[in-house]
């Protein structure tokens, strides 16, 4: 998920466009989700609705808390734990969920490609930086996504005095995915290349 958050941050320095929208940023158009202040989106791709309510009694002896969310409507919509689709929740219409204690409401937008770090026995960023990235494909409605990845040695500045960053373009047009490197002028090497 690291890949996915350092590829938001990117995109805030450049656009100044914040990690955590409202909805109502995100999705102008749909008047249902303007009075919605208990989920954000996290980046244009990752739907959050945080535990924000106590549980009762009975909840809380199961280890379980319900959580309220929408999901707008137009789109597809993955559990991140599952990886299965949900239905877009119908006007004024919010879904009450009850979920585990080490389980969040996560949903990803279909048309999304997620840059995963894999970083399994690893808890120190810096010492598994250079692993191998999974690219997570969220179809949408066209059977199709797309997404980016920024990255540089994430422990210098050397993104901005040397100009040693990358960013590339990922997408999937319903039969191959492509890729390219958006930052011709930068200069950064990726480790083992």
């Amino acid at each position: 998920m690291i890949h996915y958050l350092y590829s938001t941050f990117y995109e805030a320095t450049q656009t100044g466009v914040p990690l955590m929208r409202t909805m109502w940023m995100e999705f102008p158009d749909d008047a249902d989700l303007q009075p919605i202040a208990s989920q954000f989106m996290l980046g244009d791709s990752m739907l959050v609705a945080p535990k924000i309510n106590a549980p009762d009694e009975f909840l809380d002896s199961l280890g379980m808390q319900v959580v309220d969310y929408m999901l707008p409507q137009g789109y597809t919509w993955y559990n991140y734990y599952s990886k299965k689709t949900e239905a877009s929740t119908s006007a004024n219409g919010l879904v009450s969920r009850n979920v585990p204690d080490l389980e969040q409401v996560v949903y990803i937008k279909g048309g999304s490609v997620l840059p995963i770090l894999l970083h399994d026995n690893c808890m120190a960023l810096t010492k598994c930086i250079s692993n191998k990235i999974r690219l997570e494909v969220y179809l949408d409605s066209d059977s199709k996504a797309s997404g980016q990845l920024y990255t540089d040695d994430g422990v210098s500045f050397k993104h901005e005095t040397d100009a040693a960053y990358a960013l590339v373009s990922f997408t999937w047009d319903g039969s191959s995915l492509n890729s390219a490197r958006v930052s011709e002028d930068s200069k950064y090497s990726f480790p083992g290349s």
